[in-house]
């Protein structure tokens, strides 16, 4: 597989196209960060260096590559843009930019030919995902749930997409089960602390919390009379991204069309 990476000049772009690049099965034919520079990148493997073709324009990178999918860690606002040039080229596309709202993807997808994929997750950690599975479960059981992320403070959005995705979910099973998601919210609130009760996504509190100690941590926190349940994951290495895009980039071309969540993934055969 011929891939390209859009925004290796990121945090994520700097730790991921190395890895990525030492794989037998995928070619880093380049890379591409509207901030960086035309040039040969330089990527150190076990001690080598391999050159990549870098780039500031993506449409030259996706003419001049010959890319068959395109991995993007940039910003929400150019996501719609990337889409466009890539999908409408019949490039397969796998997002891990957060901050876009999932139906925003539907409407994205139009650009694409026919057979192509466009796949997109709010988090590549199998950790996190299986924490998000794992709430869903246990959340039509207890009375009242929260969501507690926290990120480092350079995250550009909030909340994550992660807890976002995390409390919607929760919200859905709990509906399906006939429990009520509206928690307490601005009637709680003292006068000039709005917000103290977080941001209300679909009915469940999400809190956000930034600070240059952390990464990628999120708790979900379940409880009703007498008990508390505290769903946890922390990434603590941006490498822990590495088994899920894998995963994606050699899965999702599979199955053609718009997917959401590493989730799917999962259940899918080896």
């Amino acid at each position: 597989m011929k891939v390209i990476f859009n925004g290796y000049c990121g945090r994520m772009g700097q730790v991921l196209v190395p890895e990525l690049a030492n794989q037998s099965d995928i070619q880093m034919v380049a890379v591409c960060d509207v901030t960086g520079k035309e040039s040969e990148m330089l990527v150190d493997i076990k001690g080598s260096k391999l050159s990549i073709p870098a780039y500031t324009d993506l449409k030259t990178a996706l003419d001049e590559s010959g890319a068959e999918l395109l991995v993007d860690f940039t910003v929400a606002a150019a996501v719609p843009g990337t889409l466009e040039e890539a999908l409408s080229r019949g490039v397969h596309c796998i997002v891990g930019t957060t901050g876009v709202p999932h139906e925003r993807y539907e409407e994205m997808y139009k650009y694409a030919k026919p057979g192509t994929t466009l796949f997109y997750a709010p988090n590549f950690t199998l950790g996190a995902v299986l924490m998000q599975i794992f709430a869903e479960q246990a959340a039509p059981y207890f009375e009242d749930v929260e969501v507690i992320e926290f990120h480092h403070t350079g995250k550009k959005d909030a909340p994550s997409g992660t807890a976002v995705n995390t409390a919607k979910s929760m919200a859905k099973a709990r509906l399906a089960k006939g429990v009520s998601s509206d928690a307490p919210g601005a009637e709680s609130e003292i006068s000039g602390c709005a917000g103290a009760r977080g941001a209300k996504v679909d009915g469940i509190p999400v809190h956000s919390v930034r600070g240059g100690g952390y990464m990628a941590h999120q708790e979900v926190i379940l409880s009703s009379m007498g008990q508390t349940l505290v769903i946890r994951h922390d990434s603590i290495d941006r490498r822990s991204y590495l088994p899920g895009l894998l995963l994606a980039i050699r899965r999702a071309v599979l199955t053609p069309g718009l997917t959401v969540g590493l989730n799917i993934l999962l259940d899918m055969d080896n």
